[in-house]
């Protein structure tokens, strides 16, 4: 499955960030704010994201990502009563 590369821009992200990563089965991106990305840069850097993803140099691994995160993830502790 060939892993396609976004770059964005939008009016807002949450906690006054200016970029965000997101990511999903098969996509990988990047949301900036508008005020901060203009057209031809955000091309650019989908253009150099998916060379690196073409390449083999990133890639996703849904089954190693989700055991990971089951085996550090600590239990939230009971609210004392």
């Amino acid at each position: 499955m060939r892993i396609r590369a976004v770059v964005t821009s939008v009016d807002s992200l949450p906690e006054g960030r200016r970029v965000a990563k997101f990511e999903g089965p098969g996509v990988v991106g990047l949301a900036f704010l508008k005020s901060e990305i203009s057209a031809e840069l955000a091309e650019e850097l989908q253009e150099i994201m998916q060379a690196a993803l073409d390449a083999g140099l990133w890639n996703q691994n849904w089954e190693w990502a989700v055991a990971m995160m089951l085996a550090t993830t600590r239990p939230t502790p009971a609210p004392a009563s």
